[in-house]
């Protein structure tokens, strides 16, 4: 299903959803009504990550229309269930999913960084859990006792920590902003729905043509290859292009941690084929 509106925080949104109607087909990708135009135009990236394991050449879809898929680098951990559907499990030594450089991945002033994570293992060591990876210009990661960092080379601060944790082997939801141009509190690090953490940064995210990657930072350099990977599962990554605001990133939370009790169902109605209304 496929839903483009443009909700307003004070009205209800309803739709319905068409069952019985053999001839009805999904819209191609790029349509009108296709999935790429679903997402708001500030997303970059958005993946949902439950494909079925594999390598090949762009196999994890990008909703969005950048067209940021991803190809698998020694996926073969079965895929298992996710905060929806399924998820992508990676052994924190050679799994990844990597994205070619693009455009629209070149954030360098406001960016928004949101993912669901299930941990297995605490870090070991300096090898720190990174869930999103754009080498120097930004990074989210999970440190020491499971606290979550915002990394990037070009802020005053390179690494920002959280005092918050999150558990092992359960689902958490993970977000990240930064605003170059936002003044005191410009850069803040959210853990479920608890109220962010804030902190004052100055600087621009650096130009770089590295690849995206998730569940793995590598860096070849003059001491050789640094791998850190990340030992645990990765649902539902999105990237934004501006700073979500914090009602924001909460309502999300809200609708993807318990949707059934975030949407209203109504009932099936006879008429004019059958259809579900839907409120939320």
């Amino acid at each position: 299903m496929h839903w483009l509106s443009s909700p307003s925080a004070s009205v209800n949104q309803q739709w319905r959803i068409w069952v019985g109607n053999a001839s009805a087909s999904q819209p191609e990708e790029d349509a009108a009504y296709g999935r790429e135009a679903v997402w708001n135009s500030n997303y970059v990236v958005r993946m949902s990550l439950g494909e079925t394991v594999n390598n090949d050449a762009d196999g994890y879809l990008d909703s969005t229309s950048n067209d940021n898929d991803g190809t698998g680098g020694s996926m073969a951990l079965t895929a298992p269930a996710g905060q929806f559907g399924l998820a992508q499990d990676f052994d924190g030594t050679n799994d990844y999913i990597e994205v070619a450089d693009a455009a629209s991945l070149d954030i360098t002033s406001a960016i928004t960084l949101q993912a669901w994570v299930n941990p297995d293992t605490s870090k070991t060591g300096i090898q720190n859990h990174y869930v999103i990876d754009k080498q120097n210009r930004y990074s989210l990661i999970i440190e020491d006792n499971e606290t979550i960092s915002f990394y990037s080379a070009g802020l005053s601060a390179t690494l920002t920590q959280s005092t918050g944790s999150i558990s092992l082997s359960t689902w958490s939801y993970l977000a990240a902003t930064y605003d170059s141009g936002g003044g005191s509190n410009n850069l803040s690090i959210y853990i479920d729905d608890s109220s962010p953490e804030t902190f004052t940064r100055t600087g621009s995210l650096p130009t770089d043509n590295n690849v995206l990657r998730l569940g793995m930072y590598s860096n070849s350099g003059g001491g050789g290859t640094v791998t850190w990977g990340m030992d645990g599962a990765i649902d539902e990554v999105r990237i934004s292009n501006i700073v979500r605001a914090a009602t924001w990133l909460s309502t999300e939370y809200n609708n993807q941690s318990a949707p059934g009790t975030f949407n209203v169902y109504g009932g099936v109605f006879s008429s004019h084929r059958n259809r579900i209304m839907c409120a939320a």
